[in-house]
């Protein structure tokens, strides 16, 4: 098949430029003129999703394999946090907190944030169900947890309460459960990395169970 005549000019412009041969300054040009290759997607990492995958499947009536597919093919690796989450939000009409569960599973199979990890950094979560209506819970729970910290930063009894600690800072959480018992939240967030988190998940699992020794005994 005969060259067209664009791609001889330019060869031989190459030619008078570099003194190459013919075949040599065709075999750049050519390479030149073909579009890169695409960049494979990201290897999956075998790290656990935010939300089990039933749940997202029975929500969004899709598999999260399939959200991965999808978002591979849109090179959301390439995304903010923010923009992955709006975009299933307003293009694929994934409902909020569904929108966060699908793109925080995503970006830890796909390395772009660890376990525990949030925009907030990362995060130590516990709880325990204990024998206390909800508003004798939290106020015990409340005023271990001021003497504790550094400052108070909110609360509103008997529901919740934000202090700030000498490394982060903590949300307490207390929910009332029908049989008359009520249910405490710690999340310890705006920790440094994986290591933190396990020292205070250790530190606040401890500690609310001493708390439920004592107020249940």
């Amino acid at each position: 098949m005969t060259e067209s005549k664009h791609l001889k000019r330019r060869v031989r412009e190459r030619m008078a430029k570099t003194g190459e041969r013919y075949a040599a300054a065709r075999a750049q040009v050519v390479a030149k003129a073909a579009p890169p290759e695409p960049e494979p997607p990201a290897p999956e990492r075998d790290a656990p999703p935010a939300t089990s995958p039933d749940a997202i499947l029975a929500a969004t009536g899709r598999e999260l394999r399939d959200w991965y597919a999808l978002l591979d093919e849109h090179e959301a690796t390439g995304w903010s946090h923010t923009e992955i989450a709006r975009r299933l939000r307003e293009e694929q009409g994934v409902a909020g907190w569904w929108a966060q569960s699908v793109t925080v599973s995503y970006e830890r199979a796909r390395g772009l944030r660890e376990v525990h990890e949030t925009s907030r950094g990362f995060e130590a979560n516990v709880s325990r169900t204990i024998a206390l209506p909800a508003p004798e819970l939290f106020d015990a729970l409340h005023a271990r947890l001021s003497a504790e910290a550094v400052g108070v930063r909110t609360a509103t009894p008997p529901r919740s309460a934000r202090y700030d600690l000498p490394e982060g800072r903590l949300h307490l959480v207390v929910a009332p459960k029908d049989d008359g018992r009520a249910t405490a939240f710690l999340v310890h967030h705006k920790l440094a990395d994986g290591a933190a988190v396990a020292r205070h998940k250790a530190r606040w699992r401890g500690w609310l169970g001493a708390a439920k020794t004592e107020l249940e005994g």
